[in-house]
């Protein structure tokens, strides 16, 4: 198991995930991650309008990003 941090941000803006979550690897984390955009998305499409320049970013436990998802283009 390994600590990832999801963090929001865009070129002005940032909200960082102050505790994390244990998950297997990497992998499990992108899954995870996509999984609960999907999930807002769904919830309201519409919502996805202001989503424009923001990402999600998925850094270890030593604060490297590791993986970047665009949310403006993850589910068009």
């Amino acid at each position: 198991m390994a600590r990832y941090f999801f963090h929001l941000a865009d070129l002005y803006d940032a909200i960082p995930d102050e505790d994390g979550v244990e998950i297997s690897n990497l992998e499990d984390a992108r899954t995870e991650a996509l999984t609960q955009i999907e999930e807002l998305w769904r919830s309201d499409p519409s919502s996805a309008i202001g989503w424009a320049g923001w990402r999600l970013h998925i850094a270890d436990a030593a604060g490297v990003v590791v993986c970047s998802i665009r949310l403006d283009q993850s589910f068009r």
